[in-house]
């Protein structure tokens, strides 16, 4: 079994990339599927929210100052609460059975885990006024 693991940016072509490489024979899997359908699960958030551009938008929940969550923000702080328990939390809940891209490698541990079992990595890095998202990229992923 082949493993392939993508890192970089929000915004940087990573799901793009690995939509490339099905037509190579790689199956595309994310450590975010299952936090998402946690959030969509969770909090009510809709697929095009978690999936889709709207992960940028409000969410309908807001900041202790007041200020709105986006749907990123509740993905990444559902995310943090899970690794800050079990740090490879997400990487376990993984299942990889094909020869495998995963499409979105954030964290140095999860390349370490990945490694292990014979992964190999893709940084990409993209110019930012290239980027679709033009928020400040301001979270440790």
């Amino acid at each position: 079994m082949k493993m392939l693991g993508i890192s970089g940016k929000r915004g940087s072509g990573k799901s793009l990339l690995a939509k490339y490489l099905n037509n190579y024979g790689f199956t595309t899997v994310s450590l975010a599927n299952d936090l998402k359908q946690r959030c969509v699960i969770d909090f009510g958030l809709k697929e095009e929210q978690v999936y889709g551009v709207q992960k940028e938008y409000a969410s309908g929940y807001v900041r202790t100052d007041g200020n709105p969550l986006t749907a990123r923000d509740i993905m990444i702080r559902c995310g943090v609460y899970y690794r800050s328990i079990d740090p490879l939390f997400w990487c376990k809940k993984l299942k990889l059975e094909t020869d495998s891209v995963i499409d979105d490698i954030r964290f140095i541990n999860e390349i370490k885990y990945f490694k292990e079992l014979g992964a190999k990595f893709i940084r990409i890095e993209r110019a930012p006024e290239l980027n679709v998202y033009k928020a400040a990229l301001d979270d440790l992923s």
